[in-house]
């Protein structure tokens, strides 16, 4: 049976629920960049070590013990006693001590103990396969993690925490690991690589968003859609979207036609001019604002391009301006 190599990066509050979820983006340089130490090892055991009341708050003190593998940076090595201060509970629970061989990214402290280096990860998953240690650290790591999303044989939550640490990484190797997840059984995997290849402008991601969002999926909730659609905002930028977006602009969703929209009048072509002229129809007023930019973006007529407080002070004498103009 292979051995399997995890690094894991989570959430401090991971080593209290077992959960190891991301909610923001994890910012890989930086991890590397302000540790002391990043090394390979296993968590031993945990104990709690203090605790402190401040500012009608309750704080307590737990101690991981780390056995040290491999050092990647730092020199450390033996076993180093990591401290972990979690805040609010009445009655605290020992963490869960962390199963398998991590990576971790740690500050030193005074005496000879450390801290985890972002107080918001802890550690991310790698695969069982021998470490391919070949460029820089910040290159094996992404290169790893590839390997994560791509091994069918890992759980949904190391595979979905490999998503999450990648989802500011731009290389050719990460959008090929998100492209080939599109294909994945897992659901919920493959709604995850569609949110990041949509701030990629991937069109074939685009193509699946924009048939969940006008097939209104059941198995999604409403904030899952809004995630779809947020990132079609921030990410959608390409000519080729525009027949695509086009149709979702006409959703029956408001929040889906203003992400639309918007996307649509950051696109620098003519041929948005057509769905952005339909919508100015909509009944909805922000809707309305975005076409009116857009249009304006496109024919270049600033002076037609008010402020949001200019429109919503008179918006028909803007949107009469640009129903002359679509009707010449």
């Amino acid at each position: 049976m292979k051995k399997r190599l995890l690094i894991l990066v989570c959430l401090m509050t991971c080593l209290k629920s077992g959960n190891a979820g991301l909610t923001k983006y994890f910012d890989l340089r930086e991890a590397i960049a302000t540790a002391d130490v990043v090394v390979i090892g296993q968590f031993r055991r945990v104990e709690q070590v203090g605790s402190a009341f401040e500012k009608e708050t309750s704080l307590h003190t737990y101690r991981f013990s780390f056995l040290v593998q491999e050092n990647l940076k730092g020199g450390a090595s033996g076993e180093l006693p990591i401290e972990l201060v979690v805040a609010g509970q009445l009655s605290p629970k020992l963490p869960a001590v962390p199963i398998g061989t991590k990576i971790v990214f740690l500050k030193k402290l005074s005496q000879g103990t450390y801290r985890f280096a972002d107080e918001q990860i802890s550690f991310l998953p790698m695969t069982g396969e021998a470490l391919d240690h070949s460029g820089q650290l910040y290159d094996v790591i992404v290169r790893e993690l590839c390997n994560v999303i791509r091994d069918g044989s890992l759980t949904y939550q190391e595979r979905r925490t490999a998503v999450a640490a990648l989802a500011d990484v731009s290389s050719k190797e990460v959008l090929s690991a998100f492209q080939a997840l599109l294909k994945d059984r897992d659901p919920f995997l493959r709604r995850a690589a569609i949110l990041n290849l949509l701030r990629r402008d991937d069109t074939e991601a685009l193509n699946l968003a924009a048939g969940i969002l006008l097939n209104e999926a059941p198995e999604l909730t409403p904030h899952e859609k809004e995630n779809l659609a947020a990132a079609i905002r921030i990410g959608v930028r390409s000519e080729q979207a525009i027949p695509i977006l086009s149709k979702l602009a006409i959703s029956p969703d408001v929040f889906t036609r203003r992400s639309v929209v918007m996307s649509l009048a950051e696109i620098h072509s003519t041929k948005i001019q057509v769905p952005l002229a339909r919508a100015l129809g909509d009944r909805d007023a922000e809707v309305q604002y975005w076409a009116i930019v857009g249009l304006a973006n496109s024919t270049g007529e600033e002076q037609w391009m008010p402020s949001k407080d200019e429109y919503y002070n008179d918006p028909s004498k803007y949107i009469t301006h640009w129903r002359s103009w679509t009707a010449k």
